[in-house]
């Protein structure tokens, strides 16, 4: 990283640069507004001029801002995928039926975007006292208007969507300006942000900001690419920021290095800091500049002394960037002129200093979708090879008939990461229809086993979008300055809500129980999980049963007793129901049951350490120096993870349990069952497990440093609604879109059913990205990584908030789902080790509730109160678990 370039005789460096591009050199920057035309000749200014750096002002330094790259789906929170979706085109005609022209329908929401926007940098800028002179704004370029030709309308289209990128670089802007990590704490600590509260005050929801948060708008990593801009490091002008506050926010910075600033260097150390390395002052081409403006008139700036200084903000969703945390943190305006002395362990190479660490990366030749599909396309031939006619029929169905809404979507993109060419992101529910809209039939495949869109522009040719009408008059208007409009709007911001029952329905990857009979269902479960054995016919004799164990034993048994109650009673009369009732009667009170029916018995008939697998089991404690961020277990009992060694050589990972009782079930599998084949089995149950890999077999794809994540928060007295839930989901399927949060299928229970109907289970077998927090363990004399997720994400995968209380200062946590720490600690009534059909009742309950208002968050208390379990069953999974590790040591 770092780029230099000689225009004009002098050279410009950049730190931070990872391209040379042209630099807006004009040599009179104060006063002069570069929104405004100079000259009736002049041409409009579009978004395009705005994305190279030009000279930091005061009035105009937030244009180094605006995104260079109008990216709409990555990150893609609901204000941005509003605009990644093309407004709808209609006819319009008079109660005569005269053609008025063609305009955008009025279900189009740019409209309350743009107003949105307005609210929101306006009430920023003058709360804060933030210099920022605003441009035009997007209806100005004439999207609103009616007009003869649809292919005008369309011109005019994308040209307000690109100046929708201009008002979000000064949104960013704004919200940089805000936020600081040394002042967090403080700000937390003096009661509800007022900044929230200002923008609550002009109509914008809290769900609003938390989208905001969490969208690349306030992504400061330098994978966002921003204009950026060119400082006058000799002598500063008023209100220009630090070189470190910039770079900390991702802003590309280039600053003269010439005569003038070598004789400063040489006397003043701190100064010399800033000095290129060698290898970046060699003469090069000269590069393109943009001509200075000889007519300007040329005015100082003042000095801008009360102007509130912005301050470093770490990314809500991303790591902050590696040359930013070596750096010193100073105050924005000090200056690069401060002749502070020399810090202990600095070099007076400060070009160098200011660099990312660079290390060889491993470059893929060909796109990630030519591995992704094939692979697919071999385990979609075994699948079709083992299933039954009734399964092939279903998914023929679905091929002829694709899904939508209710289908998860994926969108291949271009990666930010130097290793990766293209990463699969999922796309939020209510965005599912609008992105497919976005491909043309070429550049979408289907899956109607998983019920999933792969969409890429790259798969094929976009379809024939091109109108025979006139495309004259496609000039973008005439707009001068930032003015509010009135517009009669439909709905609030984020208005558009999901059926909550139709895209977060049951996953298609669960166990399907309804194919076989209940008695046939009962065994294979009891077997599979807590090692049950049907005694051999005839040697049974039938025995009482206690009518309130029961819905127990049905439960265990993944099957709801209040659904099927009829034939509950009829397989309670069986002699596999009285057999299986002696077996939990006698586990549920810590008893042995009798030895023939219980597998970890060496006098059952199906004994589990005869099989081939179990040798393979090793039980070996999770280690304790995991970071005190990310805890791999919530249990109030020693943890260990339970080893199974691959049987194939070939195979360069190790598969761990974190039970002893899903160890034995992966001991019965079918002989042929693959390490794939028994990690799906695991993933499609949500059973915990992890995948552990050798450390030089990984390859280090970003800066390990931590994540920080954002609670959202809510004030005092807040009615939840559904737009916050969908809010809550949007940031839930962005969080999902980092690579490591795969993590999150692995963990099993409640994070294994918040992500699996984003994530599916294409990728629970791929090998860890380290991209934040990882587990390793010593096996061997090797070490060994998998992803695991922090606090913060299960956290937030959960849905939590910090809520305010009427005084402004007490808060409590909420949580739209029960967090982690609780939902997998023993007493939890739903923590079985797997996802049970009761489970899903019980969420898709959950799900109406939350869809028709009659559910809202709860507090720890609250869901420890709700979701506490019956001692029985706790006792019983209890001494199952116990019994099995005994067995395995």
């Amino acid at each position: 990283m770092g780029r230099s370039q000689t225009i004009e005789g002098e050279l410009y460096y950049s730190p931070n640069a990872v391209a040379d591009v042209t630099l807006n050199l004009d040599a009179s920057p104060f006063n002069n507004n570069p929104f405004i035309k100079k000259t009736d000749t002049d041409s409009v200014k579009t978004y395009e001029d705005f994305q190279i750096p030009r000279r930091w002002t005061q009035q105009f330094g937030w244009i180094s801002f605006i995104p260079t790259v109008p990216s709409v789906q990555r990150r893609g929170a609901s204000i941005l995928m509003e605009l990644a979706t093309r407004p709808s085109i209609e006819r319009f005609s008079n109660a005569k039926g005269d053609f008025l022209g063609y305009g955008i329908a009025d279900s189009c929401r740019w409209p309350q975007l743009e107003n949105d926007l307005f609210k929101a940098v306006v009430t920023l800028t003058k709360k804060y006292h933030i210099p920022c002179v605003l441009p035009a704004m997007p209806h100005t370029y004439g999207y609103r208007n009616k007009y003869p030709s649809r292919g005008v309308l369309m011109t005019k289209i994308a040209l307000s969507r690109e100046w929708f990128m201009v008002w979000l670089g000064a949104l960013g802007y704004a919200v940089a300006w805000l936020f600081n990590p040394s002042d967090r704490t403080e700000r937390m600590r003096s009661g509800y942000p007022d900044w929230r509260t200002a923008l609550e005050m002009v109509g914008l929801p809290p769900s609003w900001m938390d989208e905001i948060l969490h969208s690349s708008v306030c992504c400061f990593h330098p994978s966002v690419s921003r204009a950026g801009c060119v400082l006058d490091v000799l002598n500063p002008v008023g209100g220009q920021p630090t070189l470190e506050w910039l770079i900390g926010h991702g802003i590309p910075v280039w600053y003269r290095w010439g005569r003038l600033e070598k004789e400063r260097a040489s006397y003043d150390i701190q100064f010399a800091r800033l000095a290129p390395p060698p290898e970046r002052t060699a003469p090069v081409e000269t590069a393109s500049v943009v001509a200075a403006d000889p007519g300007a008139d040329i005015a100082m700036e003042p000095a801008g002394e009360d102007v509130q200084a912005p301050s470093l903000i770490c990314a809500a969703t991303e790591s902050p960037p590696s040359q930013a945390k070596a750096l010193k943190t100073q105050s924005p305006h000090s200056g690069a002129s401060s002749t502070e002395e020399q810090a202990e362990g600095s070099t007076p190479n400060a070009g160098a200093s200011l660099q990312a660490e660079q290390t060889p990366i491993y470059s893929p030749q060909v796109p990630e979708w030519v591995i992704f599909f094939e692979e697919r396309r071999l385990k979609d031939e075994a699948l079709k090879a083992t299933a039954t006619p009734e399964v092939l029929g279903v998914w023929s169905d679905r091929a002829k008939a694709p899904a939508t809404s209710s289908a998860k979507v994926f969108v291949w993109e271009r990666s930010d990461d130097e290793a990766i060419l293209y990463t699969r992101n999922p796309i939020s529910a209510k965005w599912r229809g609008e992105t497919l809209d976005l491909f043309s039939t070429s550049q979408k495949r289907y899956d109607p086993i998983r019920k999933e869109w792969d969409c890429c522009s790259e798969f094929g040719e976009p379809d024939d979008d091109s109108d025979d009408e006139s495309m004259a008059d496609t000039s973008p208007g005439d707009p001068t300055y930032a003015t509010p409009f009135t517009t009669t709007l439909a709905a609030p911001a984020g208005a558009i809500l999901s059926s909550l029952q139709e895209t977060d329905s049951r996953p298609s990857e669960m166990m399907d129980t309804t194919t076989t009979t209940m008695i046939h269902a009962v065994q294979d479960h009891f077997r599979s999980h807590h090692g049950f054995c049907n005694p051999i016919g005839g040697t049974w004799s039938s025995t009482s049963t206690n009518p309130r164990h029961t819905p127990y034993v049905m439960q265990l048994a993944n099957v709801s007793h209040d659904s099927n109650s009829d034939e509950v009673e009829m397989f309670a009369q069986t002699v596999t129901f009285s057999a299986l009732h002696c077996f939990f009667e006698a586990v549920a009170n810590l008893r042995e049951p009798p030895a023939e029916i219980w597998d970890i018995n060496e006098s059952c008939p199906q004994f589990v350490r005869t099989s081939p697998r179990f040798a393979t089991v090793k039980r070996v404690p999770i280690p304790n120096h995991t970071a005190t961020t990310a805890r791999e277990s919530y249990k109030s009992t020693k943890s260990f993870y339970y080893l199974i060694t691959p049987r194939n050589p070939l195979e360069r990972w190790t598969l761990a349990t974190l039970s002893a009782a899903a160890a034995l079930m992966v001991c019965q599998l079918p002989r042929g069952s693959s390490e794939h084949d028994t990690a799906y089995h695991l993933a499609r149950q949500g059973i915990p497990f992890r995948i552990f890999h050798p450390r030089q077999a990984l390859v280090p794809r970003h800066p390990r440093s931590p994540i920080q994540h954002t609670i959202p928060m809510r004030p005092p007295n807040h009615t939840f609604t559904k737009a916050d839930y969908d809010a809550y989901v949007t940031m839930r399927t962005l969080l999902l879109g980092q690579s490591h949060m795969q993590a999150a299928l692995k963990r099993g229970g409640m994070s294994w059913r918040l992500a699996i109907t984003t994530l599916g289970l294409n990728g629970v077998t791929d090998k860890p990205s380290l991209y934040n927090e990882f587990q390793d363990i010593m096996i061997g004399n090797t070490w060994w990584l998998d992803d695991i997720l922090t606090e913060a994400e299960l956290d937030l995968l959960c849905g939590l908030y910090e809520c305010f209380a009427g005084n402004g200062r007490d808060r409590a946590l909420k949580s739209w789902w029960p967090l982690v720490r609780y939902f997998e600690k023993e007493e939890c009534r739903y923590n079985h080790g797997y996802w049970s059909e009761k489970n899903e009742d019980w969420y898709t309950r959950r799900l109406r509730e939350i869809e028709s208002g009659s559910a809202a968050p709860l507090t720890y208390t609250e869901w420890k109160s709700k979701l506490h379990g019956t001692k029985p069953i706790r006792n019983f999974l209890s001494y199952v678990e116990k019994r099995s590790s005994d067995a395995i040591v």
